[in-house]
């Protein structure tokens, strides 16, 4: 049974002089939406790379039986860390204190967990970086939980659109990693990954829920 609890009076005060991401905004809405469809709302989430935060409150403020632990780099914990504390203020404390965590640079987060999710992640980090990430999360989930991954990507090789073509040529020329193909996020894992839901969401992203082989 889907369980979702209404949003908390007076949020949107608190939230609104914050620094926020259009993308973020823009997404949270179909991203809850696939949430609730898969019955993911009683999750024990670790986010690697939380931005904003916007997201992953927006989930919670939600589905209040979520548990979300985000994360984020030391040079964006700042902007990540208010928007947490506004979040406390109006009650949605089933979104956890931030901590700092840099692919290849800190160890990978430990705690209690059931769901690792990463949005708009492994095509902006390195593709050295995108790869460590995999086999750390690999690692860290055990048999049958789950990794939730939001983005754009390319299938067979090839860009599913031109937008994300060009997309991704820009992504090359900023230094980015760019946008990686699906079956070879699975090969990564070396087995340890399987698709298990693959879904095409707005602005030619996919919601991938990987399983933990």
């Amino acid at each position: 049974m889907t369980i979702i609890q209404p949003p908390q009076s007076h949020a949107a005060d608190v939230f609104s002089d914050l620094p926020t991401l259009t993308a973020a905004e823009n997404n949270k809405g179909p991203i809850l939406d696939k949430w609730v469809e898969l019955e993911f709302n009683e999750r024990k989430v670790l986010e690697i790379g939380s931005g904003t935060g916007q997201q992953a409150i927006h989930l919670s403020q939600h589905c209040y039986q979520l548990r979300w632990q985000p994360t984020e780099v030391k040079e964006n914990f700042e902007r990540l860390n208010q928007w947490w504390e506004a979040s406390q203020k109006v009650g949605i404390i089933n979104f956890l204190k931030p901590i700092e965590y840099t692919i290849g640079d800190d160890e990978f987060p430990a705690g209690d967990f059931d769901t690792i999710y990463t949005s708009n992640v492994l095509h902006i980090v390195s593709r050295a970086h995108a790869k460590q990430l995999v086999e750390q999360i690999c690692g860290a989930l055990a048999t049958g939980q789950k990794w939730v991954c939001y983005g754009p990507f390319k299938q067979n090789n090839k860009f599913t659109t031109e937008s994300n073509k060009e997309f991704n040529d820009w992504l090359m020329s900023e230094g980015h990693g760019g946008l990686m193909d699906l079956e070879d996020v699975v090969k990564l894992s070396k087995g340890k990954l399987e698709i298990e839901t693959l879904s095409d969401m707005p602005a030619n992203n996919f919601f991938v829920v990987f399983n933990r082989c």
